[in-house]
């Protein structure tokens, strides 16, 4: 359930460092802080090595709440003053403190969100602007980083800034103007418009028992529905694993959550989805179960 990747983040963290007026020693050595402390959220993927619940469980959570941040700033500034003294402590906090925030404002741009607010509210902020790895935005920053090494010149890193902020800025305006046309179209309704692969837009809607799920034209900001899913949580096999402690990250960290059920010769096969996904068959949570319901293996990730 990736979505702004490590490599966009760092891409951010050496364009802003990038930014500062000279390239002196001093220089050099806060390069290499701001583009680390770009890093440093995403180090909450690394339980997730170990296994996929910790992944649902840690990422985008406390190392991405305010408190996580001001932590591992203060961290990286005093670690940074015993390695590299000559340093000047409250610039790299400073630059520390403004490479984090940058990471975690463009990941809240996204369809999965950040926990800026814990420990106050465990609600994700998902602003929904961005799906996946954004390709246009990775290259204007990689463009960017690659000729200011190439040629050293700060001029080619402030164009490719300033077009990755406007691009930004313009598919939030898209978004801005989907969602009112969608809200037009559905008064009443809880519904979230999404952003899909390359420049598709997608709706999922709440109604009754079921989410409605279809495409918003760009332009138009006309919704054709295509497909309906069941809120079929509670079916009593899928209410029998929700307090399976792997189930319950998965259905704590999905929005639009619903259960395939299939029949098996040993048992039953359930797939969990994310509606926000669709269309594309993304992160999934797959349970075996056997003749008497009880867990029999996890899996958690693309499925089919």
């Amino acid at each position: 359930m990736k979505d702004v990747d490590s490599l966009t983040n760092a891409l951010m963290g050496a364009c802003l460092a990038a930014l500062r007026r000279d390239r002196t020693a001093a220089s050099r050595g806060m390069f290499t802080v701001t583009v680390l402390a770009s890093e440093i959220p995403d180090l909450d993927l690394l339980p997730g090595l170990l296994n996929s619940q910790a992944q649902l469980v840690y990422h985008r959570a406390y190392s991405h709440s305010w408190a996580g941040l001001a932590l591992a700033a203060g961290l990286l500034t005093l670690v940074t003053g015993v390695l590299e003294p000559h340093l000047p402590r409250k610039k790299v906090l400073a630059w520390a403190v403004l490479a984090m925030l940058v990471h975690v404002a463009f990941d809240s741009l996204t369809t999965y969100g950040t926990g800026l607010l814990m420990p106050f509210s465990q609600r994700m902020l998902a602003l929904d602007v961005f799906f996946g790895v954004d390709i246009p935005l990775l290259i204007l920053l990689g463009t960017g980083c690659s000729l200011y090494f190439w040629r050293g010149e700060r001029r080619v890193v402030r164009a490719a800034v300033m077009l990755a902020l406007l691009y930004t800025a313009g598919r939030w305006g898209v978004h801005w103007r989907l969602t009112d046309a969608a809200r037009a179209q559905l008064p009443g309704t809880a519904f979230s418009v999404l952003p899909g692969p390359a420049l598709r837009w997608t709706v999922v809607a709440a109604k009754g028992e079921s989410y409605a799920v279809g495409v918003i034209d760009p332009l138009s900001g006309k919704i054709k529905f295509q497909t309906t899913y069941p809120k079929n949580l509670k079916h009593p096999l899928v209410a029998g694993i929700s307090q399976n402690p792997v189930v319950a990250s998965y259905l704590q960290a999905a929005r639009y959550p619903w259960a395939q059920i299939a029949r098996e010769p040993d048992g039953w096969r359930i797939k969990l989805s994310d509606l926000r996904l669709w269309p594309l068959d993304g992160f999934n949570a797959v349970v075996y179960l056997d003749e008497s319901g009880k867990v029999r293996n996890i899996k958690i990730g693309p499925q089919k």
